[in-house]
């Protein structure tokens, strides 16, 4: 068996199956079935076997009564009353298959792609959250545009109606699946001879940001002033007006690399050239989650090579974000959370690969920084063996939106137990140890520090900005 559906009318997969006839739709999975990708279309009964690779996992799907209660909670905005637009957006591993609008009123429903526009954009993005949140991978999101031009999730449907449209749209995201899951259950074989195969699999880069402050007046300074808006080190786009007008926010754009030890050499030399470009003692650099009230930051990581998918997102959460949490300040980043670093917050780059947007900016000092891209790296690499899924509780998300450490801390042991099974691992056991040892001594980073100087930049004193 390479691929199984679980669906309760298995005849009214007609469609699907004429475009796939390699697919076996069942009501319910023998005990003896060891398929390599299972699809619940709806059938949430039997246990998800550990063999395969599960597409709507069966407590997700339990999940789905209390699906509003998780939406409130996470802060997803709900369809108001009055609405004027309505998207139904067919979602596979939470990227959009199909997406159809159509204007309330009207009978006409019209095929549009994900970037026909800004709101269809939102609109897909918005129906992502609503899933991962839920734990779900795969359904028919239903978003309505209320008359206050705000976008809200109405509804979910983990079992839609099979149509032709819909089993053209499926077939290559099931396909494109199964071949990462087959090439993901091969790699042990290669690993086994040679330990560091997967360290050429994924490639990683960055764009973490940080502020500017004049350490005289304590006060903001726009990364624009210094900083052209494009390049290796430029401005994010985010404008502000003002007694002072500008782009607030300054970004690092190193080359990526297959080895994430390299991408930190690559962000001291962008780093290097930002100083050039600033040289003034007087110049604070500040990284963290919020170095300025109504200001949160980012440290979005990038990744080529590696198929986005649910379950990968839900990897990088509980092995990446749960870890940064830990020695994040607690404060800013409940702050920051507000709008900012939800879970599973990922978005697709026009070079073909994705960004993880969870993490703060994590700048704060080269040791954190390269264990971050370190950590990043096992997960992108082994993410198929690392099952464990704290956020399968919605008391979890909420703990995590408000940067409760208190409640991440009796999970992380089991969390790293598992990073440290992977072969990976290894390659980089001495720079995570500096991770590990944060987390099990309570220590947590310092957003007030100048990470111009943890990280040994030759600071210009005798010249300063006024």
């Amino acid at each position: 068996m390479t691929v199984v559906i679980l669906h309760s009318e298995p005849r009214r997969l007609s469609y699907l199956c004429q475009e796939m006839p390699e697919l076996e739709v069942e009501k319910k999975l023998d005990l003896g079935a060891y398929p390599k990708l299972l699809i619940r279309w709806g059938v949430n009964e039997g246990p998800d076997p550990d063999c395969a690779v599960v597409i709507n996992r069966a407590k997700a799907l339990q999940l789905l009564p209390e699906a509003r209660k998780v939406w409130q909670k996470n802060n997803i905005n709900l369809h108001s009353r009055s609405c004027y637009r309505r998207y139904s957006i067919y979602m596979f591993d939470l990227l959009p298959v199909l997406i159809l609008r159509q204007e309330i009123g009207s009978r006409a429903t019209v095929v549009v792609g994900v970037n026909s526009s800004k709101e269809t954009r939102e609109a897909t993005a918005l129906a992502a959250r609503a899933l991962h949140v839920l734990g779900l991978d795969f359904a028919a999101v239903d978003i309505r545009l209320c008359s206050q031009g705000r976008l809200g999730v109405a509804a979910v449907n983990v079992a839609p109606r099979d149509s032709r449209l819909l089993a053209q749209a499926l077939v290559e995201p099931i396909r494109r699946r199964l071949r990462e899951v087959e090439l993901r259950q091969t790699m042990s074989i290669f690993q086994r001879a040679n330990p560091a195969y997967l360290d050429k699999a994924v490639s990683i880069g960055a764009d973490p940001e940080f502020m500017l402050r004049d350490n005289r007046t304590g006060k903001m300074l726009m990364a624009s002033t210094f900083f052209p808006r494009e390049g290796t080190v430029g401005c994010d786009s985010r404008f502000v007006k003002g007694t002072v007008s500008g782009y607030p926010l300054a970004e690092l754009r190193p080359a990526p690399s297959y080895s994430p030890l390299q991408l930190t050499d690559n962000i001291r030399r962008a780093m290097e050239l930002a100083l050039r470009l600033s040289p003034y003692g007087n110049i604070e650099w500040r990284g963290g989650s919020m170095p300025f009230r109504k200001f949160p930051i980012g440290g979005h990581i990038h990744f080529a090579g590696v198929l986005v998918s649910g379950q990968l997102l839900r990897a990088f959460d509980n092995y990446l974000a749960i870890p940064l949490l830990l020695i994040e300040e607690g404060h800013t980043a409940a702050l920051r959370r507000a709008k900012y670093g939800y879970l599973g917050d990922f978005r697709m780059k026009v070079h073909g690969g994705f960004e993880y947007r969870t993490p703060s900016s994590w700048l704060i000092s080269p040791e954190i920084a390269t264990a971050t891209l370190c950590l990043a790296k096992v997960i992108a690499s082994e993410y198929h063996v690392l099952r464990h899924d704290v956020f399968a509780c919605p008391e979890a998300q909420v703990a995590f939106a408000a940067a409760d450490r208190a409640y991440f801390t009796s999970h992380f042991r089991e969390l790293w137990a598992d990073i440290r099974t992977t072969s990976t691992f290894a390659l980089y056991a001495r720079v995570l140890e500096v991770l590990e040892e944060m987390i099990l001594a309570g220590r947590t980073w310092s957003e007030k520090a100048d990470i111009r100087r943890a990280w040994g930049l030759r600071i210009p004193r005798s010249r300063i900005y006024r």
